[in-house]
């Protein structure tokens, strides 16, 4: 408490002394001021003059003061409203926080809630996804049936139509049952679906054939030669697809491709190089 009385007299005896010499320098330019303006006798008659100009200045002087000290103060006043105005929102927006803190502390366990409920959306889409394919499942026999008598009549597009239909099916319920690491179910689909392999292997024979006699078959069995040659450009793109599910899901329900133009390519050759020699 004595250090700080010491202080305060210290600054107001520097604060006067501040003055003293401010009051000093202002009386010595008025002394100046007024030596000039009367070095000669005459400048004497002129007093009145020049002591209502000097009024005049000290007047203009004054109001110049009082208009800074105003607008000062107005802005003062302006800021100290401001920051009034800034304490009260901030108020207002800490009594917020506080409510909204006593609310969230009274959600302890939705976290918890949230995940169970993500995982019942989860199980509702795939019964969902189940439901709508199971008329394919109870009809998958019937249909493969249906794609085997199309191949044993020669109408090979409307076979692997069928066929082409099945395996998306597959493909589908197999990808859904991966995201569920369920290995065991993805072998019960696989077996559930072998029959597919089969009507792929009498497609493949039918297009090995077809390579073994092209230059005759163009000309006696066109429209097979086309029906062959359009099923394997299907399966072309159909593998071009599953190339990029790969890339995007890591995934391959059909597991191998059909490789059928390189097949049909290699016999048509090796029996076109046969009938040269012979």
């Amino acid at each position: 408490l004595v250090c700080a009385t010491l202080l305060n007299l210290i600054a107001m005896s520097v604060q006067s002394l501040r003055l003293s010499e401010l009051e000093e320098k202002a009386r010595a330019n008025a002394l100046k001021k007024v030596s000039d303006h009367f070095q000669k006798p005459e400048q004497l008659d002129k007093i009145d003059i020049i002591k209502s100009r000097f009024l005049n200045q000290k007047t203009a002087t004054e109001a110049q003061l009082k208009m800074a000290l105003y607008s000062q103060l107005d802005g003062s006043k302006v800021g100290l409203e401001k920051l009034d105005t800034a304490l009260a929102e901030s108020q207002t927006c800490r009594n917020r926080l506080i409510q909204l803190g006593s609310s969230l502390s009274s959600l302890t366990g939705l976290s918890q809630q949230l995940h169970e409920l993500k995982n019942l959306s989860t199980k509702y889409s795939q019964l969902g996804a189940a439901m709508e394919n199971m008329n394919y499942l109870v009809k998958a026999p019937e249909t493969f049936e249906q794609a085997r008598t199309y191949l044993e009549s020669e109408n090979l597009l409307e076979g692997h139509k069928l066929i082409q239909e099945l395996e998306g099916i597959r493909d589908e319920l197999m990808y859904e049952v991966y995201k569920e690491k369920s290995m065991d179910d993805l072998d019960t689909l696989r077996a559930f679906f072998r029959e597919l392999e089969n009507l792929n292997e009498m497609i493949r024979q039918k297009i090995i054939m077809l390579g073994s006699r092209l230059t005759s078959a163009v000309i006696t069995h066109n429209r097979f030669v086309v029906n062959c040659v359009r099923i394997i450009d299907r399966e072309e793109r159909t593998d071009a697809n599953w190339a990029k599910a790969i890339r995007e899901a890591w995934f391959y329900a059909k597991w191998t491709t059909e490789t059928w133009k390189k097949i049909y390519l290699i016999v048509y050759l090796y029996y076109k190089k046969q009938s040269v020699w012979k």
